[in-house]
């Protein structure tokens, strides 16, 4: 398995209204190379509202792709801190579950209109995936092409990754 952070540590103060948060996009976790993993997510601080922590997958990089990971999110808690373990399956056949999800994110939400604020930091533990042992055409200049682009944008030529 393999230690990937979700999120460092995190301080999220929430108005007296019911809110969501998602991850900025900018620290979605690609796990393109995973197959399955856990969820660790520590909380130190929390306070007024109850939180509803959402694990999302997608397929892409797009916002409007992103659905909750089954069968263990969302969850709720209220408690003081703590670690959640929750076992996250990327290519399960579960209905609920995202297909070979590549993408993966947070989104934290409040339903009472109460100011509120948590502190956390989320790791995921992953298992190298099949997609990840086949061997990707490369560059000597070290960049992963598609097959059917033949050369890189620096015009040199391809080698094998062993």
């Amino acid at each position: 398995m393999f230690s990937l952070m979700l999120s460092n540590w995190t301080t999220l103060k929430t108005p007296a209204v019911a809110t969501t948060i998602k991850q900025p996009a900018t620290q979605w976790l690609d796990l393109g190379d995973y197959e399955d993993g856990v969820g660790w997510l520590e909380i130190k601080e929390l306070s007024g509202a109850t939180f509803t922590w959402t694990y999302q997958f997608s397929p892409t990089n797009d916002d409007g792709y992103f659905s909750a990971a089954a069968p263990a999110s969302p969850f709720s808690f209220s408690a003081a801190a703590g670690v959640t373990v929750t076992r996250l399956m990327l290519g399960a056949t579960s209905p609920n579950v995202v297909y070979n999800a590549r993408y993966l994110r947070y989104q934290l939400s409040t339903s009472v209109a109460t100011a509120s604020d948590i502190t956390f930091r989320c790791w995921i533990s992953a298992n190298m995936g099949v997609r990840a042992k086949r061997k990707k055409p490369r560059c000597v200049c070290g960049r992963v092409l598609h097959v059917a682009v033949g050369r890189c944008g620096c015009g040199r030529i391809l080698r094998s990754v062993s």
